[in-house]
């Protein structure tokens, strides 16, 4: 953490003592507006920046990731580095290391906005994405009414290239995650995670009053599609930005990032993540099937529930970047 020169920042807050109040949405936002600045500035001129960080104490991922939120860029974050561990993980990072859109309402996501209707990146890549609210100003759209939306990014690839790219439950749930990120700088993490609730709940009320109200008072009616959404949101009210637990600020701020800038599959798998069985696998499961021997067949993937395990089984748990035995 910077301590001297241009963008000092001071010592570790009492993260304890601002935990579930009114002042814990500080440790969510830049001490010194000069990380701002930067990143504004890098976004400005088409520059996205990566920022590879290994500390082995606080070092204010609120301030100094900002310049990477600002410019779509990563955050590789390796608490207490150990080259045995960590080493590979890294690499695959690096070598996985557009510009502009017009949007209506809100968005979410990493990036900087540079009026009411633009955004600027200084990186988009494959495993990048933004969520967009859209709101019609018209009085005469019935709320029976199916309406059709298209949704597509403009932008050009490295060659000079222009391409169009255009865009169900998971895309809900990935905008209510963003927009339940974003409030977190702004109010405290119990409301986030009760608005997250209400959201939920106004949902699935929405549904019942106007498509299934011929249906009996006591009969409980959801949409086939957001039948999980329940089982969503509790994840999401559970992942390391959002839990009620206390998790430190550098933490919730490196994962806050990550979910910011997610694809949709990411993020799914990342607030509910996959299940595999090892125990019981066939023969041609988990071997090298390229000349390579750099890729390989996944078990397949059970629910993610103990109702479905087996006492004496092995099993692995984890996102697409991250397995760990359960």
């Amino acid at each position: 953490m910077p301590t001297v020169g241009i963008g000092q920042l001071g010592g570790q807050p009492n993260e304890t003592d601002l935990f579930n109040t009114d002042k814990e949405r500080v440790l969510y936002q830049p001490r010194d507006n000069v990380w701002i600045e930067m990143g504004q500035d890098c976004a400005a001129d088409g520059i996205g920046v990566h920022m590879i960080m290994a500390p082995i104490k606080y070092m204010d991922v609120g301030s100094i990731g900002t310049v990477a939120t600002l410019t779509g860029g990563d955050l590789l974050y390796h608490p207490r580095y150990d080259p045995l561990r960590d080493e590979i993980v890294l690499e695959s990072q690096l070598q996985r290391l557009m510009r502009r859109i017009n949007v209506t309402k809100s968005h979410y996501g990493n990036f900087y906005q540079t009026s009411p209707t633009t955004l600027e990146f200084g990186v988009l890549d494959a495993d990048k994405a933004i969520s967009v609210a859209l709101e019609h100003s018209g009085r005469t759209l019935s709320s029976r009414d199916t309406v059709h939306l298209q949704c597509s990014v403009l932008y050009t690839t490295v060659s000079g290239e222009r391409r169009a790219r255009f865009a169900d439950l998971d895309t809900t749930v990935c905008h209510m995650a963003r927009e339940a990120l974003a409030s977190r700088t702004k109010q405290k993490m119990s409301i986030v995670r009760e608005e997250l609730t209400e959201k939920c709940g106004s949902l699935l009320l929405g549904y019942r009053k106007n498509c299934a109200a011929a249906s009996r008072i006591d009969q409980m009616i959801l949409p086939e599609v957001f039948k999980t959404l329940p089982s969503y949101i509790l994840a999401l009210a559970k992942s390391k930005p959002l839990k009620g637990l206390h998790v430190s600020s550098d933490v919730r701020n490196y994962h806050a990032h990550r979910m910011n800038s997610m694809p949709i599959r990411s993020l799914m798998h990342y607030i509910y993540p996959q299940l595999m069985a090892l125990h019981d696998l066939e023969d041609d499961v988990a071997l090298p099937y390229d000349d390579e021997f750099t890729r390989i067949h996944l078990p397949s993937v059970m629910r993610s529930s103990h109702t479905f395990m087996e006492a004496n089984g092995i099993y692995l748990v984890g996102t697409l970047n991250t397995y760990v035995p359960p």
